[in-house]
C-alpha cells in the first residue's frame, strides 16, 4: 500500500469540518497551504509538508491574518514549498 496524504485546503468542505478536522486526517500525512494554519490550529505540529501559493510579489503585502506569515510558515516545523 502506499502513503496516504491528505491536501487541506480552505475550501467550503475544510470549512465545514474545520472542528473535527483531525478526524479526516488521521493514517495520513497532512498537507498544507497559504495562511490555512489559521483555520487548522488543532494541526500545529501534525503538517507534513506545506505549500504557499502566492507569488512574492503578492505575498509581502499581503494581509495573512498574522503579523509575519514567513515567520508562521517557519514555524510550522516541516518542509515548506514556496514559489
Amino acid at each position: 500500500m502506499g502513503r496516504r496524504i491528505t491536501i487541506l485546503g480552505m475550501g467550503q468542505s475544510a470549512s465545514e469540518r474545520r472542528w473535527d478536522i483531525w478526524r479526516y486526517c488521521q493514517g495520513t500525512e497532512i498537507w498544507g497551504l497559504n495562511n490555512g494554519y489559521l483555520k487548522f490550529p488543532q494541526l500545529r505540529g501534525k503538517w507534513g509538508r506545506y505549500f504557499e501559493l502566492h507569488r512574492w510579489e503578492y505575498v509581502k503585502d499581503w494581509e495573512s491574518g498574522v503579523k509575519d506569515h514567513f515567520r508562521a510558515l517557519d514555524q510550522l516545523d516541516c518542509p515548506v514549498y514556496v514559489g
